[in-house]
């Protein structure tokens, strides 16, 4: 099986909606089976207890809090190195719990990447005075 980059690469343009055509078939996008899987297709988000949610961020949190990590290493640390405890959920749903901890203010952006994963981000200080120019 082939990687997307490696199809590109060996077709020599990115692919296309209409690569995955039959021939002769046209998209019109009204098929729900063509549509990309969202929230609501995986029954695990369902089942997802306020608790779990809060092991969830507590874990990304802790994670960042020793020092400030790209958004991509906390999505590689939730899926290899985290507690047994949390199930293993896919990459978007933990960018969507990183984006709701910068909303809250919880987390930070230090350095905008070119994509979100790569954001730096910190864990926010309740008091960052100290860090300002000319703070006593």
């Amino acid at each position: 099986m082939l990687c997307r980059a490696c199809v590109e690469g060996r077709l020599g343009r990115p692919l296309a909606a209409e690569d995955f055509l039959r021939k002769g078939q046209a998209d019109d996008g009204s098929d729900p089976e063509d549509q990309p899987m969202t929230e609501d297709d995986y029954g695990i988000y369902d089942s997802l207890t306020p608790e779990t949610l809060q092991a969830i961020d507590s874990a990304m949190i802790a994670f960042v809090s020793s020092r400030p990590r790209r958004v991509a290493a906390i999505l590689v640390y939730m899926h290899e190195e985290c507690s047994a405890a949390i199930p293993e959920l896919h990459d978007w749903f933990y960018m969507d719990r990183i984006e709701e901890l910068i909303e809250d203010g919880v987390l930070v952006v230090l350095a905008e990447g070119q994509k979100p994963w790569l954001h730096l981000v910190r864990v926010s200080a309740p008091d960052r005075r100290d860090l300002q120019p000319g703070a006593t």
